[in-house]
């Protein structure tokens, strides 16, 4: 057992600022806008800000970006309204700012900005007093003007002891200290001055600079700031050392740290440590290198920090953060700000610690261990004070990114006074105790999605934070809109995302609608706690952008209606024409403005096959092999509705013709689409391997009545219902092996089967039941609700009444209502389904564009017919019938 022992009563040092990040603020800016960073973008990282909640961040500022021509000032162009969101979130979030002014000189304003004889790109400025002026200015117009009160340092250039920042002839250490002098005195002059702290000169590996800028501007700097890399702790502290040997008792800061591989930063050397030692040697603050990466503006649009040292990289290009923006997490989060840094001590060189308390009482404790063989328990004993509640959090470097980039939730809590410990891992363990709160999240999924208008997707989110269960509460659901009014414009002529116009839409249920966008657009879904806005997530969806679809309806029946509506629904569509020789396809014509067709044949001929972008039939089954073979002989895509015949030769036909078509023929089988089956469906990895399932649709539902025909089928509930519910075990369980059904005719006066028992059986083992009737009435009676139950070797699924899916596993029960959108045009109790053919219905447009792979192609629909058939030759015979996947639709 190694023993940690922290004494309240010693204070090594007071206001320990907290630990930082540093910030290049570019992302919303055009060469980054170029590479696909979006406002959807944006609203992850914000997200992203607003956990790490870092104490401080050196926010880099181009003074191009402001001063446009010699003491000409635009504080709304568009480098400064990219700014300010990054200024927002880490007002946001509390962070106080050191804003590092100069670093590098735009094309436009170095004509007169820089220095004769330099690199124009890295020059100092010529002008001392305008530069002051500058900065002052600066301070007036983010402290003063725009109330950013957490703006509370300016520093300058970076790293000027190196040829990359900072060019000036002769002695360019006192050229830097008279700049910083004239700054100063610039703010005394404005009255400027009590409000912002300067840092300077943001060197690294020379502490001769640190020494020549006390000698020659002491008086004016507040702090002294440089930066290390990589390098053990016992040589950071040598670091410290020798800056402080010539500091004069100013403080200093470790302004940039940074190790470049995630294997680069151990117990060794590494951010924990490092940030122990900058504690314990009486730093004022340090700051991670670096925070997120970004493409560089002018004048080094080529350099990307993206890789190496970032916590992220630039979220257009990487979904989840890296591994250490974990453990630098914890030390962002829960080091108090402004705290005292208070007395260690360890009985183990493979253990260390520090620990904090802040102005509040707010209490933190910092523990790494190194692992390895013999590693067992650690101790924590404080004397001097009785603890408050603490939680322990901790960190290994065999953590897994995820794009959720959820900071690590408390392992354990402690009661007040309660003894703290916990056990050293095999390997590299961070532990944290502290009293504040647990830090409110929120994980949403799917993370990532892509989308064509019209399509629906269920976006689940799980709260945490606050001491609350991971489901419990209420959560608003939100499409933030975009941008921030920032004029990207084109580069090098390629458009840039810059938000949709229309964000579409997302219900209570979090199931969003895609726009139609003119050019793909990546949005934001927001989840944020009902009771906690703090408790957010994001996600980002990818928006297609679709064509109109020009749409030629064949047919004007019951279903068609539903058909034409769900079109239009999707935003994406033109219907260019309904074929059908009944009277009532010139009302549902008229609905779209579209002209009538006796025929397929008479529509081709009058519009063209160039004016017909897909053929959707919704006539009877028996009719579609004839129309399909016409639409595809004119080269047009085709929809059909299920089934695609009510005769088996008919369906191998069909499969056939549309495996070799040259144009897609796609099966419109909406059911799949339904939003609590497609919420189903992504819950099944969660439950193993799957062993047993059961799919029932069995209602009473007076189905003859819209439908008086379907009494004189002689084959009725299998065909009509079959290849919705066989589709759905396909999609959900993939092709079974073995068929064996039942059948009965329940209802007077039919022709065909009301009533089917189907067992279909797979290689794996598996065996799904499944259920349909228009004859049943019980608690199952929820036309037209389909109820699944599958279970698994590590839990079960099930859809249960009212659109609910629960899950069960080990991990405990969670429930969850995925309820179908209603449309001005929907009609109960049809509703549930009209949703799923909106979904459908964009599917199909993205499909026949080639925007996406169709889920039910004619060829392979054709599969779920042979089920059909064989389900009938069962029933006929009594006995299995076997089925072949390879052999389907041939």
């Amino acid at each position: 057992m190694t023993t940690v022992r922290i004494d309240t009563r010693r204070v090594l040092h007071r206001d320990f600022l907290g630990v930082g990040v540093d910030v290049i603020p570019v992302a919303l800016m055009p060469a980054n806008r170029a590479h696909g960073y979006t406002e959807a973008h944006w609203e992850v990282d914000r997200d992203r800000i607003a956990r790490l909640r870092p104490a401080v961040a050196r926010v880099w500022f181009q003074t191009d970006w402001i001063e446009t021509s010699p003491g000409g000032y635009d504080a709304e162009s568009p480098a400064m309204r990219a700014l300010y969101p990054y200024l927002d979130a880490l007002r946001d979030a509390g962070t106080e700012v050191v804003l590092n002014v100069g670093w590098k000189v735009g094309r436009a304003i170095q004509p007169w900005f820089a220095l004769p004889g330099t690199e124009a790109r890295i020059s100092a400025p010529a002008d001392l007093d305008g530069f002051a002026a500058l900065a002052s200015h600066l301070v007036g117009e983010l402290v003063a003007t725009r109330g950013y009160a957490n703006v509370r340092f300016l520093a300058f250039y970076n790293e000027p002891n190196g040829d990359w920042d900072f060019d000036a002839p002769g002695d360019q250490q006192a050229y830097y200290a008279a700049m910083v002098r004239a700054v100063h005195d610039r703010l005394v002059a404005d009255g400027r001055r009590g409000l912002v702290g300067l840092w300077g000169p943001e060197e690294v590996d020379a502490p001769e600079w640190t020494a020549r800028m006390d000698e020659l501007a002491g008086d004016v700097f507040d702090a002294y700031s440089f930066h290390v890399y990589g390098g053990d702790h016992d040589s950071l502290a040598g670091e410290i050392a020798a800056r402080r040997d010539v500091a004069s008792g100013h403080p200093l800061v470790l302004s940039e740290f940074g190790f470049p591989g995630e294997g680069d930063s151990g117990f060794a050397g590494g951010y924990t440590g490092h940030v122990m030692t900058a504690a314990a040697e009486g730093l004022r603050a340090a700051l991670v290198w670096q925070l997120n990466g970004v493409w560089t503006e002018d004048p080094d649009e080529s350099v990307d920090t993206n890789g190496a040292y970032t916590l992220w990289d630039s979220s257009a290009i990487a979904d989840a953060p890296r591994p250490r923006y974990y453990e630098v997490g914890l030390l962002t989060r829960f080091v108090p700000r402004h705290s005292d840094v208070l007395a260690t001590a360890t009985d183990s060189p493979a253990v260390r610690a520090a620990a904090f308390r802040g102005p509040d009482g707010e209490i933190a404790i910092v523990v790494e261990s190194a692992g390895g063989d013999g590693a067992d328990g650690i101790r924590v004993e404080v004397d001097g004070a009785r603890l408050p509640r603490m939680r322990l959090l901790t960190h290994t470097d065999a953590v897994a990114p995820d794009p959720a980039a959820l900071l690590p939730r408390p392992v354990a809590r402690f009661e007040p006074g309660a003894a703290l410990g916990h056990t050293a891992g095999p390997g590299r363990v961070v532990a944290v105790y502290t009293s504040a709160p647990e830090v409110p999240q929120a994980a949403v999924e799917p993370a990532r999605a892509e989308l064509s208008a019209g399509q629906t997707l269920a976006f689940h989110a799980e709260l945490f934070g606050a001491d609350l269960p991971g489901d419990a509460g209420a959560i608003d659901w939100s499409v933030p809109a975009g941008p921030h009014g920032i004029d990207t414009g084109p580069i090098d002529g390629a458009p840039i995302d810059t938000g949709a116009t229309d964000t579409g839409a997302i219900g209570a249920d979090g199931v969003f609608r895609a726009p139609r966008v003119d050019a793909p657009v990546s949005l934001a879904i927001r989840a944020a706690a009902a009771a906690d806005p703090e408790r957010t997530g994001a996600a980002i969806v990818r928006i297609r952008a679709v064509p109109v679809t020009r749409v030629l309806l064949v047919g004007a029946g019951f279903w068609a209606g539903y058909q034409l509506d769900a079109w239009l629904q999707t935003g994406a569509v033109h219907c260019v024409g309904v074929c059908d020789p009944d009277p009532g396809a010139a009302a549902l014509a008229a609905r779209c403005g579209a002209p009538v067709f006796a025929t397929l044949d008479a529509a081709i001929a009058a519009l063209g096959p160039d004016a017909i972008d897909l053929v959707d039939i919704v006539t009877p089954p028996s009719t579609h092999r004839a129309l399909i073979e016409r639409a595809v002989a004119a080269g047009i895509p085709v929809a059909c509705q299920k089934p695609l015949a009510d005769d088996l030769d008919d369906v191998r036909a069909i499969g056939a013709l549309a495996a070799a078509a040259p144009t897609p023929v796609l099966v419109h089988e909406n059911w799949r689409w339904q939003r609590p089956i497609r919420a189903l469906a992504a819950e099944l990895p969660s439950i193993g391997e799957p062993f047993r399932g059961l799919i029932r649709y069995n209602s009473s539902f007076p189905v003859f009545a819209n439908q008086p025909a379907l009494r004189r089928e002689p084959r009725f509930i299998l065909l009509d219902m079959g290849p919705h519910l066989f589709d759905v075990a396909r999609f959900l369980l993939g092709d079974p092996s073995e068929v064996y059904a039942r059948t009965a005719s329940v209802a007077p006066g039919i022709a065909g089967e009301d009533v089917a028992t189907v067992v279909l059986g797979y290689a794996s083992g598996l065996t799904v039941t499944v259920e349909l009737s228009y004859a049943s009435r019980g608690i199952a009676d929820r036309f037209p609700e389909t109820l699944i139950t599958i279970e698994g070797d590590a839990g079960t699924v099930e859809l249960g009444p009212d659109h609910t899916v629960t899950r069960t596993t080990a991990a405990g029960r969670v429930t969850r209502r995925h309820p179908p959108g209603r449309y001005a045009w929907s009609v109960d109790p049809y509703t549930l389904v009209q949703d799923a053919i909106v979904a459908c219905n964009g599917h199909l447009a993205a499909a026949a564009a080639g925007l996406t792979a169709a889920e039910t192609p004619a060829a392979d629909n054709a599969r779920t017919l042979e089920l059909v058939f064989a389900a009938y030759e069962s029933a006929r015979t009594g006995a299995p019938v076997a089925v072949s996947p390879e052999a389907v639709g041939s």
